[in-house]
């Protein structure tokens, strides 16, 4: 049976500001970053807005950067995923899930599901969210 691990809410600077570490494919240990708050995410569910696009001629690679207003990360699309870019542009608020890598020491979000959010106050409601976390892991960290 293959487990898919849970997706954790989290803000940009705290993946980007985090310690990521390499996972070992043989043991199937994936890789994941341990935020400054002690947080340990092998995959991702962010919230941000669109600032620049790429994909490339053939569609097979595409990539976002995605910033939430702490951070800004770039989140890679492959294959059949690069479809969820067809209709971003810059300015669209979108949701992402997917999960932490590293290339050349930079920490990406390998994209796995990539929505565009059009539903008012979404915003609003993920930043309350995202204090609660905070609040609950600065208390375990203090």
């Amino acid at each position: 049976m293959n487990l898919r691990l849970p997706a954790k809410k989290l803000r940009i600077v705290d993946i980007v500001n985090g310690k990521y570490v390499e996972g070992n494919g043989i043991e199937k240990r994936p890789s994941y970053v341990i935020t400054p708050l002690g947080i340990k995410a092998s995959r991702v569910n962010i919230f941000g807005v669109v600032v620049d696009t790429f994909l490339n001629e053939d569609k097979t690679y595409g990539s976002l950067i995605l910033n939430d207003g702490t951070e800004a990360i770039r989140v890679k699309l492959f294959r059949e995923k690069t479809k969820f870019m067809e209709k971003l542009s810059p300015g669209d608020k979108v949701l992402v899930i997917g999960k932490i890598r590293n290339f050349n020491g930079e920490i990406y979000v390998n994209g796995e599901v990539v929505r565009k959010v059009e539903e008012e106050g979404f915003e609003k409601y993920r930043k309350l969210e995202l204090e609660k976390i905070e609040k609950k892991y600065k208390k375990i960290v203090e």
